[in-house]
């Protein structure tokens, strides 16, 4: 998505501070109860204690990253860059993988990571720089200065939405980019041949209802399109591509992502990202583990019976 260049004459000062009160009302978030919000806040605390730097982490965001460059045929973008790129930000960078790699592709650009947690990565090229610091507050970046605005994986993250575009509209350039991206947690049988006792649209089922109810946002695809307009970005798109559960592809590049899916789900399963919301939302660990034990023996054994279960990674 391309920030709006500006264009035409200056605004009078009155019509200005308008258009920045309305910028600035639409970055907060909604009205909500107090439950509610105590239910986010609780949630949000235990993503913050997921230390980047432990083993399973460390494995998990490496093997994320593996699946997101096969699924973009080994690019590090979705979107084109210019031959020349100046200032990149990447908004929870976790362990720093696709920074560096940016980083060594574009060695003339200054590439800033911000995460809420310190990284410290011993072979980080020297244009690399490292920043702690909540993405759901004023972004510590200098107004009109990125090319690149990067965000991955980080939906579970986000208190609004619209705060965190706007933020991105006041720091990218004109025709400066944003990119988000995420694997989205939805289920497909192409055949039509889930059961109703089937767990893995009970759990997804189980999950929106978790979600709505603290006001966490797991799947903002397809509102995306619409905040970016509000926010004053242009020619948006979006992309979809199949991420296949199972061995029942027969395409080679289908392939290669199912395997890679796999091992990224066999690292975490839905547990990476579930475990809090469960938690926080008063489901004891023994009913949750129950859940994602069958969770995890439908992926890995679901696909056999040719059924073509998918997800689907979203851009």
């Amino acid at each position: 998505m391309d920030r709006k260049p500006a264009a035409g004459k200056p605004c009078p000062s009155d019509h200005t501070s308008t258009r920045a009160e309305a910028r600035r009302s639409r970055s907060l978030p909604p009205p909500e109860d107090r439950d509610k919000a105590e239910a986010r806040a609780q949630y949000l605390a235990l993503r913050k204690e997921i230390l980047p730097e432990s083993d399973t982490q460390q494995r998990q965001a490496r093997a994320r990253h593996r699946l997101y460059t096969a699924v973009l045929n080994g690019n590090l973008t979705c979107c084109k860059l210019p031959s020349r790129v100046d200032k990149v930000l990447d908004l929870g960078s976790g362990i720093g993988c696709w920074a560096v790699e940016i980083a060594r592709k574009h060695p003339e650009a200054s590439v800033t990571c911000v995460d809420h947690h310190p990284i410290r990565l011993r072979d980080a090229p020297s244009n690399v720089t490292f920043r702690v610091a909540d993405l759901n507050r004023d972004w510590p970046v200098e107004p009109n200065s990125l090319d690149l605005i990067h965000i991955r994986a980080m939906s579970d993250d986000v208190v609004s939405w619209p705060f965190i575009l706007s933020q991105a509209l006041e720091t990218l350039r004109p025709g400066g980019q944003l990119e988000v991206s995420k694997i989205r947690p939805r289920f497909w049988d192409f055949n039509g041949q889930f059961s109703v006792t089937d767990v893995l649209p009970e759990g997804e089922k189980m999950s929106d209802e978790l979600s709505a109810k603290m006001g966490v946002d797991l799947d903002p695809s397809a509102s995306l399109p619409m905040w970016l307009d509000d926010a004053g970005f242009e020619k948006a798109a979006q992309r979809s591509e199949i991420l296949p559960v199972g061995d029942w592809c027969k395409d080679a590049k289908l392939h290669q992502r199912a395997a890679l899916y796999k091992d990224l789900l066999e690292i975490s399963g839905w547990e990476g990202k579930s475990r809090q919301l469960f938690v926080s939302s008063g489901w004891d660990l023994p009913r949750y583990t129950a859940l994602i034990n069958s969770v995890k023996e439908s992926i890995t054994h679901g696909g056999t019976d040719e059924r073509c279960r998918t997800t689907r990674n979203r851009k």
